[in-house]
């Protein structure tokens, strides 16, 4: 989980500890290790500070559509507040190439954007 504002800085950062166990492939999408995952806070840790800093903002995520069925899905699993920001907005309704229809990846992405960008994989500071 990361957050940012909208100069770029760092208002939270940190892995979750998965409910289950995370596959290899994921692990590798995500470029992360077992030993981060077992040792990262729960999601019932992180969540009131997340609450905390989305309160009222506006999110703008890549895939907004996923990361708030994710956030919602796990405040509900665990049975905590869930985060009550102003809107969400994704990135890749900017991005959508006009001619092609096609959907650039967080890389791409942030190329067009001009923000700095070395190979992010699917990191949330990405």
């Amino acid at each position: 989980v990361a957050v940012l504002d909208a100069a770029g800085a760092m208002l939270l950062e940190s892995p979750v500890r998965p409910a289950k166990a995370c596959g290899s492939e994921a692990r590798s999408v995500h470029d992360i290790s077992n030993d981060l995952l077992t040792s990262a806070p729960a999601w019932s840790e992180i969540s009131p500070d997340l609450v905390a800093v989305l309160a009222g903002r506006l999110v703008i995520a890549h895939n907004a559509d996923f990361d708030r069925g994710r956030l919602l899905y796990s405040c509900s699993v665990h049975g905590v507040l869930a985060p009550a920001p102003a809107g969400w907005r994704r990135t890749l309704d900017v991005l959508i190439d006009p001619i092609t229809a096609r959907l650039p990846s967080l890389n791409e992405a942030m190329r067009i954007a001009g923000a700095a960008c070395d190979d992010v994989r699917h990191r949330a500071r990405g």
